[in-house]
């Protein structure tokens, strides 16, 4: 049975607050007050005396209903956080970690303070996927920068299935010939050998507009496929495939996913840089290993890189 209201409401015929009612199941006054929350959140609906509603165009924004019944099978326990606008999904996640005792996604239309390592500014306007998940796995502190990999393998996987060919740049970043489509920063709370909690954010040009002056080095998939994408049915399949592999992670660890994470690696036996706090490093970039870390070979030596900001050439 359809019980979102969206789902009866079309383009081409009006539906009475009546016949709504009754396939919801609520009175006339809840009908109305779900029509006026739609028109908010950016839905074109056109209301006429008599005839009832007719969904002139719909709203390019994360349906959290929908998603939420497209996960419903699997996680019922992940309760669902949705912000038209906030200062940062992370931000968010760390305040209500306390609050709510198990996982939860905070999903946001837009961000005014989105960041990525190290603090840097993330772009976050509306269009684009901007989510943080938050987790609470039995794992030792040393485990958890694996989560940051499974998470930029699931996005890219997802990105494949839709015929785009995205690469990762290791440890966070997601590209496409070359520019950057996406990011990922994972923190935690934890103690010398508990994990409290691990909040992975996730930040994915969709359908937002990218500034002329990043053009040469960001992309969107809107670009690409030169139409928009469905950001609900993006983001529910990229829960979906991480959380796939999440539950086999705390099973067994990271080493099942290597090969599979390989494929997508870019720069594998390139050149390149790694830039640390207290070190850099320039070498043949060999791949990666069972815990995740960067192996490079340099004048001879063999280096494990566990974080780093990894440069071409």
């Amino acid at each position: 049975m359809k019980t979102d209201i969206l789902s009866w409401l079309t383009p081409t015929k009006f539906v009475s607050g009546s016949f709504l009612a009754k396939k919801l199941g609520i009175s006339r006054n809840a009908v109305n007050k779900q029509i006026r929350r739609l028109i908010s959140r950016g839905f074109v609906i056109e209301a006429r005396k008599n005839r009832g509603y007719c969904l002139k165009e719909k709203a390019d924004v994360i349906d959290v209903f929908r998603l939420s019944n497209c996960l419903k099978s699997n996680f019922t326990d992940l309760k669902i956080i949705y912000r038209k606008e906030c200062s940062s999904t992370q931000i968010l996640a760390r305040k209500y970690s306390e609050q709510f005792s198990g996982q939860f996604l905070v999903v946001a239309e837009q961000q005014s303070a989105g960041y990525g390592r190290v603090q840097r500014k993330w772009l976050s306007p509306a269009g684009g996927l901007w989510f943080s998940l938050l987790l609470r796995p039995k794992i030792l502190p040393e485990e958890v920068s694996r989560l940051t990999l499974l998470m930029s393998l699931a996005v890219s996987r997802c990105l494949r299935q839709n015929n785009i060919r995205a690469g990762i740049k290791w440890p966070n970043d997601v590209l496409v010939a070359g520019k950057k489509i996406g990011g990922i920063l994972t923190e935690m709370s934890a103690e010398a050998d508990i994990v409290h909690w691990v909040i992975i954010g996730t930040g994915l040009n969709v359908n937002n507009n990218i500034p002329s002056e990043i053009k040469d080095i960001a992309i969107s998939i809107s670009d690409i496929l030169e139409k928009p994408a469905d950001r609900t049915a993006l983001l529910a399949r990229i829960l979906r495939e991480f959380f796939s592999d999440y539950s086999r992670f705390l099973k067994d660890g990271f080493s099942q996913f290597l090969q599979d994470y390989k494929k997508f690696l870019l720069f594998k036996n390139e050149i390149v840089t790694v830039k640390q706090f207290t070190r850099t490093i320039t070498g043949k970039m060999l791949g990666v290993n069972e815990k995740g870390h960067l192996i490079i070979k340099s004048a001879g030596k063999r280096y494990e890189v566990m974080a780093g900001d990894l440069l071409r050439g």
